[in-house]
């Protein structure tokens, strides 16, 4: 499991937000694939692109590749067979398969995301994914706009992207990069049932 470091409180909209911190293998294993992905063909980019889309409409693979009692080699066959599925070049599809030989398929997800979110960085583009149990408005979208930009020097272009998850309850959850800002009702009742926990 990565460690997790709340650092500061922030507000958007008048609303509190916990800024946290992850730091696990997802980060080592993003800054590895953008080095690959610097200089290389745009089938590479769109390759690690397909493979999110793939992810995050198939919650069944991600829970398979998130489930401690299968195997490692299971795993990295439905990374194999995701790859293929997407027709990804050679370069991701090793990469991947990597990924999944040293153990570390729970974290492809993430480590995508962090590498696709630092290639745009050095472009002066930021992905935000922003997650609600209902759309934004317009005022939220160019409030959370305005908070990405501020906290992301060189920031030219913020791409919002909107996902509309109905277990976040109420509020919103903000993932830029390796931060995450947790606003939403899921996420407060879960860090009271782990100081409750604790206690």
């Amino acid at each position: 499991m990565p460690r997790i470091f709340i650092t500061r409180v922030n507000k958007i909209d008048g609303i509190k937000n916990m800024q946290i911190l992850t730091h696990g293998p997802e980060k080592r294993y993003a800054k590895a694939l953008v080095e690959l992905l610097t200089g290389s063909s745009k089938k590479d980019v769109e390759s690690v692109k397909a493979v999110l889309a793939a992810l995050s409409e198939m919650a069944e693979i991600q829970a398979f590749l998130s489930d401690s009692s299968q195997s490692t080699e299971d795993k990295t066959m439905a990374l194999q067979a995701l790859a293929s599925g997407v027709k990804a070049t050679e370069m991701v599809s090793n990469f991947l398969m990597v990924m999944g030989d040293k153990g570390r398929s729970a974290y492809v997800e993430t480590t995508l995301k962090l590498a696709i979110s630092m290639l745009g960085a050095k472009d002066g583009q930021v992905v935000a994914e922003v997650r609600t149990a209902e759309a934004l408005t317009k005022g939220q979208k160019e409030a959370l706009t305005a908070f990405v930009k501020d906290g992301h020097e060189g920031a030219t272009d913020i791409l919002i992207e909107e996902v509309v998850d109905p277990s976040v309850i109420a509020g919103v959850t903000l993932t830029v990069g390796s931060k995450q800002y947790d606003n939403s009702l899921k996420g407060a009742l879960s860090s009271f049932a782990q100081s409750m926990s604790n206690k």
